[in-house]
């Protein structure tokens, strides 16, 4: 039983990361479309102190509402959709 836990886990390690289907994103998007396509935003979300990305009632949420609900001013939504438009862009180029 180890053994077949072990077999799944590398071969996960070793599978392809998930294509980048949007080529970028903005504030009026919710929170469910971006984290499906890019799931790596949801490091850069959290790094901006959003921990709720996951939760259901975000997952329809626009960024924007969901950003102004916890207090973010314009300045800082616009910078974290600007990283993660530029990771998308680097991901994109890859």
């Amino acid at each position: 039983m180890a053994e077949k836990k072990k077999a799944t886990k590398n071969a996960e390690a070793k599978s392809p990361a998930k294509t980048v289907e949007l080529k970028s994103v903005n504030k009026n998007m919710s929170f469910g479309r971006i984290i499906s396509s890019v799931p790596e935003s949801g490091m850069i979300m959290s790094k901006y102190g959003l921990h709720c990305i996951g939760c259901m009632f975000a997952y329809d949420e626009t960024v924007e509402e969901g950003c102004k609900a916890h207090g973010f001013d314009e300045k800082t939504i616009d910078s974290m959709i600007k990283e993660i438009n530029e990771f998308i862009k680097k991901k994109t180029k890859k």
